[in-house]
Order: structure tokens, then sequence, then C-alpha cells
């Protein structure tokens, strides 16, 4: 699997996979590089392209350490995210809504829509993810699956 720094140079001068309408250098890399992302939605977004380019530490690093998706064995969870990586293409995100929890400034919510395709069929899918922000750092915990045409 890639790292953020293994990229190709040339891929910083390229638009950015999240569909951010910036360049990958001015979006998603510096997050990728190690910087926190400062919005739920920018963190939405640096995830969306970690998985396009298969930069599977980030998207471990990214999820909340109490997240229901976080599996015990870290090796097999990241040879897992790469299995994923490596057999979708990642055609597009539209990102729906950003909302923050009123109650909880802590909490925040991106209803986006991915366009995902597994073999040539579509794997698309529409999520509500919730995000928390904790230690300075925002993380995603989980998403509700809205809708879906293929099985991702």
């Amino acid at each position: 699997m890639p790292d953020s720094k293994e990229l190709d140079k040339k891929q910083r001068y390229e638009a950015c996979v999240c569909d951010s309408g910036k360049l990958y250098g001015r979006c998603c890399a510096p997050y990728h590089g190690g910087l926190a992302a400062p919005t739920a939605l920018t963190l939405m977004r640096s995830r969306f392209s970690a998985y396009a380019l298969g930069l599977c530490s980030y998207i471990v690093a990214t999820t909340h350490k109490e997240s229901p998706l976080r599996e015990a064995d870290l090796e097999a969870w990241i040879t897992s995210i790469g299995r994923f990586c490596a057999a979708t293409k990642f055609d597009g995100l539209k990102i729906l809504e950003e909302a923050s929890d009123t109650k909880d400034p802590a909490v925040a919510f991106v209803t986006f829509r991915a366009y995902l395709r597994q073999k040539e069929n579509d794997a698309s899918f529409t999520e509500r993810s919730r995000f928390l922000y904790e230690d300075g750092k925002w993380y995603y915990f989980s998403g509700d699956c809205l809708d879906s045409i293929g099985k991702v």
C-alpha cells in the first residue's frame, strides 16, 4: 500500500479525487501527511481520497478507537482495507449535507454519495457518517447506509 510520502509528486498537481475542485496537494495531501483535519467534512473528504489512493494506515488512524468498525487485529484490518481499495474504482464523491449535533459540538454528521465501481458493477452508496472530535482531532465513528446500488 502506498504511503502519503510515496505518492507521485505529479499527483499533488492533479485534481483531488474527493471532488473538492482543488488540487490534491492543496486539498487532502496535507491531511494524509499528518495535519489534523479541521472539520468533519474535511476529514470525510480526506478519507474518501485515502481509500482511492490506498492509504490504509490513514483510514485506520482516523477511525475512532471505539468505532464499531475498528478491528482488533490491526494487520488484518489494514489488509482488508487494502483489498477493498485495490478492488474498487472511486469515481466521485458528492457531499449532500454537513451538520453539527446541536447538543454536542464534538459530534458532527456528513451525508454523502460515494460513486464506486467493483468489477465494472456499480457499488455506489449514500451514507450519513458520524464523526467525533476528541483530543483536538476529528475521527470517523460510524455510518448509516441510506441506500446502495451494489454490494460494497
